[in-house]
């Protein structure tokens, strides 16, 4: 039996098109530096560290930390209002 011709000839493949290659890989980066990008504006965390926000704790955190501190001092003063409120209406009593 005669060997087949396609296992005697070298298989001819056809040329890898590094440009169109480079391209696509181009193109896809770019799309997730973008998404990147996006996510830090909406989440406050970057995932690829592209938009490094310094620290552990995203601008998002710290504003929230502030505002929280805020309502808990203005609560605190409404309490101690509260106090003397009842302090001078027992006094009157």
């Amino acid at each position: 039996a005669a060997p087949a011709p396609a296992a005697e000839e070298e298989e001819e493949k056809e040329p890898v098109d590094i440009a169109g290659t480079a391209l696509k890989f181009g193109k896809l980066g770019a799309i997730l530096v973008f998404a990147d990008v996006v996510t830090f504006f909406i989440m406050g965390r970057s995932v690829l560290g592209v938009m490094d926000d310094g620290g552990e704790d995203g601008w998002k955190e710290k504003m929230a930390d502030k505002i929280m501190e805020r309502a808990k001092a203005k609560q605190a003063a409404d309490a101690g209002a509260a106090e003397n409120a009842e302090e001078t209406a027992e006094d009157d009593a």
